[in-house]
């Protein structure tokens, strides 16, 4: 079988949402089902799973919309991500 690549999966990062919460900026996911932010707050096993149970070989990941990211910000969501890939990753 080919392998499965997806684009633009979304996720949440715990950095942006500690940053909105710092701001007093309103959460924009706020209103989504418990089950919904869960998932798009995993980049654990739990997303590993989903990935094997939809044969797929490659997530291509983009964070969720949010306002003005200081470079600062860019640079602990990167460090989130190459955190969790480090942790999940086979090889």
């Amino acid at each position: 079988m080919l392998p499965l690549i997806t684009l633009e999966e979304h996720y949440l990062s715990s950095a942006v949402l500690a940053a909105q919460e710092a701001s007093g900026t309103p959460d924009p996911f706020s209103g989504f089902p418990e089950q919904i932010s869960r998932k798009l707050k995993s980049l654990d096993d739990e997303r590993i799973k989903d990935m094997d149970d939809g044969n797929i070989s490659l997530q291509i990941l983009s964070h969720g919309p949010m306002n003005h990211a200081s470079p600062e910000l860019c640079q602990q969501i990167n460090d989130e991500l190459a955190a969790a890939i480090s942790q999940t990753s086979p090889v």
